[in-house]
């Protein structure tokens, strides 16, 4: 790991973990974190969002120091993880509008009642069929999905938290 003014470069290796077989483009990994390389064995191979990631690759991420523990729940995270201990359960995820409820579960196991080939902005627009703002907030079973940034009528950054007491809000 290297700190250079105040961002990290690290070296995660993938052996068993959610994303694995899966595209680097459905790693739902939180915004402004950059995967900047990928090696695996003797090749380096340039990052891409059509690159499949596969055990035992060596991910070379520069991210800010208070994203690591989401990087590193992408990339570990299991059915078996429990958010209720987990980075989740006390801070925000901050992911792009974009992305899709089905790469949330599958890179944070967090589950989302709604279909996996929609995005966090449908889900929101779907919800809250009126007037949509920056801090409107949306709670479906454990998760809370609350709008940070927006571009006229787009969503571009939603904030995930996990509650454990859904009646929790930030």
């Amino acid at each position: 790991m290297f700190v250079i003014a105040n961002i990290i470069l690290v070296s995660a290796i993938l052996i068993l973990l959610g994303v694995i077989s899966s595209k680097l483009s459905h790693a739902a990994l939180p915004e402004s974190v950059v995967v900047a390389m990928i090696t695996r064995g003797p090749s380096i191979i340039p990052s891409r969002g059509s690159t499949k990631l596969k055990p035992n690759d060596h991910i070379f991420v520069v991210l800010k120091p208070a994203n690591r523990p989401f990087v590193d729940l992408v990339f570990t995270a299991t059915d078996k993880t429990n958010h209720q201990d987990s980075h989740l359960a006390c801070n925000e995820l901050k992911v792009k509008g974009v992305t899709l409820v089905g790469d949330i579960f599958y890179s944070h196991h967090m589950k989302i009642d709604a279909p996996e080939g929609i995005s966090l902005e449908e889900v929101i627009n779907q919800k809250l069929s009126g007037e949509i703002s920056k801090g409107s907030i949306v709670v479906i079973g454990n998760v809370q999905l609350r709008v940070i940034t927006m571009v006229h009528t787009r969503i571009v950054t939603i904030g995930l938290k996990y509650l454990h007491n859904p009646e929790q809000r930030l």
